[in-house]
């Protein structure tokens, strides 16, 4: 028997402010494909971003807390914490 596939997706997340210094590379815009279903925190423990430093995340104008699942091809706006003094 041949090797099952997995499912797939991609999701792009914009990460706005400070907080992405913390995401690969110091990039505002991170794709990432993880196997499906993942929600944010899957994604987040995928590329090496601890879930504490995000607060939750936008999808189509819709605050998602980080249990939710984004479709394939989806674009999540990521939220951090403010910082300053």
């Amino acid at each position: 028997m041949g090797a099952v596939a997995k499912a797939v997706k991609k999701v792009t997340l914009l990460v706005h402010g400070h907080g992405s210094e913390f995401f690969p590379g110091k990039k505002s815009r991170v794709e990432v494909e993880v196997p499906a279903p993942a929600c944010v925190n899957d994604i987040l423990d995928a590329i090496g971003v601890n879930r504490s430093l995000v607060m939750f995340a936008v999808s189509n104008g819709v605050r998602q807390g980080k249990d939710y699942v984004p479709l394939d091809g989806e674009e999540l706006i990521i939220v951090t914490p403010p910082s300053g003094g």
